[in-house]
């Protein structure tokens, strides 16, 4: 059970402001969070109330103003730009409510762009990772739909498409930003079960941010985002 399990993941009185004007707006103002490992967590709270802005930063896309986080120990918020970048990369899989795939790529060239990223492979690595890609892709229902191109697919499609990219590199964390947030009830549920699935069968520790009431109620755990602090 997730709550006999160890955190994998701490964020200690986090900070963010913006410039506006001459002025800062204070986006989160001393946010604290735990998250155990294989727990499904749902963050709510109106828009404005620093959802995605804290997950940017749990998953190093953003660097707070103050504060710490710790993914397994590791305090991201010291590392440098490239650590972080390279962090991410192997330990954090983002899920984003506008997909964000690339129109000129096919399906599978999309999911497999997490991979390529600064890198040079061999043949063979090439190889497992196109097949990863391929496996992935089936395992959303999207096995037929390798060639098709993002704007050729459905919104729900496109969604899960974004998720087997984000589970490319075997993300231990998997962050998933308003994920049903554009999608219909129907197709938002297929959504809701495949994030399900990484956590129970997975142990992915899953951290959702969310409007979507029935999405919340599927989770371990949901806590709520006011006012850029969390109130457990």
């Amino acid at each position: 059970m997730a709550n006999q399990m160890s955190e994998v993941l701490v964020a200690e009185n986090i900070v963010r402001s913006f410039p506006m004007g001459k002025d800062r707006l204070v986006v989160l103002k001393g946010a604290n969070l735990s998250v155990k490992e294989g727990e499904m967590l749902a963050v709510m709270g109106a828009s404005g109330a620093g959802k995605s802005t804290l997950l940017h930063i749990l998953g190093a896309l953003d660097h707070p103003d103050e504060g710490a986080v710790r993914v397994n120990g590791i305090e991201i918020t010291r590392l440098g730009d490239g650590q972080r970048a390279a962090f991410r990369n192997s330990t954090i899989g983002f899920v984003f409510q506008f997909y964000l795939l690339l129109s000129d790529f096919n399906l599978l060239d999309n999911v497999l762009f997490p991979a390529r990223i600064g890198r040079k492979l061999s043949r063979k690595r090439k190889g497992l990772i196109v097949t990863r890609g391929i496996e992935l892709l089936n395992a959303v229902g999207l096995g037929e739909r390798l060639r098709h191109k993002p704007g050729e697919l459905s919104g729900g499609e496109q969604q899960r498409a974004a998720i087997a990219r984000a589970l490319l590199n075997d993300p231990k964390i998997v962050l998933a930003d308003e994920p049903t947030g554009n999608l219909d009830s129907q197709t938002g549920e297929s959504v809701l079960e495949l994030l399900r699935r990484l956590s129970k069968d997975k142990g992915k520790t899953v951290l959702i941010a969310t409007h979507d009431q029935r999405l919340a109620a599927a989770c371990d755990r949901v806590v709520q985002m006011a006012d850029g602090i969390i109130l457990e």
